[in-house]
């Protein structure tokens, strides 16, 4: 009662001083005026530009470190291999990967950047960037490949052993079933399959000649390059994109707007 007299009396001297009245006293309730609504506008706005405005003053000080998420298979085969550079062009910042696929809790987590896998729609991110478009392709090892090909086309892959992944941690799938059907083939009742819980473990049991795996351009690129992975029919089906956001919550800082400018510049590379 005492905090709500208080602020009464405070608007009655903010009316008093701009000699205008701001609200309506209604029976229990109040209205805003004409004049309320202008001045709630304008504050609303003033108000932003000092929050705005104490984040930046705040940065001033901030730890050089950043909070990265990223999918399991991002981290493993496009950040990682190339986080050394940065580093060497970033001496003494501190950088900390979360993988997983599941999605994080950006505020309990403290997260500054998102690498993610989707339609670039997520609710708690903003300012997305795509930074490319991904295409799906079956990947093997040359010697599962010498050992069990010819595979001349999709339908051949239907006797083949198929890796995939059993838990889908995210709401975009990615498996055998999608990627034969966009060429007209169903698996058959029966069929052999390795699945895996990680994507990882999925390249790797593929690497090591265990079977046929679906692997997404830009990851697998050099595993291809090296000739640990081959691809056995040059069919792709498109899917969707990597995007990296900012959760809505902050503001990025400097460092993290480095890894920022630096990850589209890979990515656009």
């Amino acid at each position: 009662m005492v905090c709500r007299e208080a602020v009464s009396r405070q608007v009655r001297l903010l009316e008093k001083h701009l000699e205008v009245k701001l609200f309506n006293r209604l029976y229990r309730t109040l209205e805003l005026t004409e004049a309320g609504l202008a001045f709630r506008s304008g504050t609303e706005q003033g108000l932003e530009t000092i929050a705005l405005a104490a984040m930046d003053v705040k940065h001033l000080n901030e730890t050089a470190k950043i909070s990265v998420s990223a999918t399991i298979a991002i981290t493993s085969f496009w950040l990682r291999p190339r986080l050394p550079q940065f580093r060497v062009d970033n001496p003494g910042l501190e950088i900390r990967v979360r993988a997983a696929d599941m999605p994080p809790d950006i505020v309990a987590e403290d997260i500054d950047v998102c690498l993610l896998y989707g339609d670039g729609n997520w609710s708690d991110l903003k300012d997305m960037v795509r930074l490319y478009e991904v295409d799906i392709f079956p990947v093997c090892s040359p010697e599962y490949l010498h050992d069990n090909g010819p595979i001349n086309s999709p339908n051949d892959l239907r006797g083949q052993t198929l890796l995939d992944m059993y838990y889908k941690a995210t709401r975009f799938s990615v498996d055998w079933a999608w990627w034969l059907g966009e060429w007209g083939n169903q698996l058959p009742p029966s069929y052999h399959k390795l699945g895996f819980d990680s994507y990882v473990n999925v390249v790797h049991a593929a690497w090591d000649g265990q079977g046929v795996a679906l692997a997404f351009s830009h990851v697998a690129d050099e595993l291809l390059s090296k000739g640990r992975l081959v691809r056995p029919i040059e069919h792709t089906c498109k899917g969707q994109g990597m995007y990296l956001g900012v959760p809505k919550n902050k503001k990025p800082s400097k460092y993290a707007q480095t890894f920022i400018d630096w990850v589209v510049s890979e990515a656009r590379d």
